[in-house]
């Protein structure tokens, strides 16, 4: 059974070992970040990480920013459960935000706590080497957001219901 190491030795040859993130930094940290923040957010959770849900922290990316599908990560000997979950965590070409969300949201708890992983590394400004942009300060605010939904996506949901049904009466009367 191939484990976290394998993982990571894939992703590296699939991404490039000159592969960098938005700040120049070598690409490789944003996984290992992922990885280590999952322990934090399947915690959060309420559930135990497992090696399988780290394979998939580190090839969260490999099938969606890569030549690599899930289908040659299956092919490279890793199983069901990091397959099913890289899966879950691709975006498919003209899918939009929201359904990509639901999509992770709808595939479990452990891809929600590594797609909350992804998105506290993603939110992290000062990986950046340079001062952070209006559009960097942004996209740091979006990703908190969407980790916040992934941790609790029916937070507010009760809110939402009760503002919908004060709507619904208001229009009646």
């Amino acid at each position: 059974m191939k484990n976290s190491n394998d993982a990571m030795a894939f992703a590296i040859e699939a991404m490039g070992r000159d592969r960098v993130d938005k700040g120049g930094n070598p690409y490789v940290l944003h996984l290992c970040e992922t990885v280590t923040r999952l322990d934090q957010t399947a915690s959060a959770i309420g559930i135990r990480v497992t090696d399988y849900m780290r394979c998939a922290a580190i090839l969260h990316d490999t099938a969606e920013d890569t030549d690599r599908t899930v289908a040659d990560i299956a092919a490279e000997g890793f199983g069901h459960n990091v397959c099913r979950l890289v899966d879950a965590l691709t975006k498919r070409p003209g899918e939009q935000p929201i359904d990509y969300w639901m999509r992770v949201i709808e595939a479990g708890p452990e891809a929600r706590a590594i797609k909350a992983a992804d998105a506290l590394s993603n939110s992290r400004i000062e990986r950046l080497n340079r001062k952070p942009t209006e559009k960097d300060k942004s996209r740091g605010v979006f990703y908190t957001e969407l980790a916040k939904i992934m941790l609790n996506p029916w937070a507010g949901v009760e809110e939402l219901r009760m503002d919908l049904l004060d709507n619904e009466a208001a229009c009646r009367a």
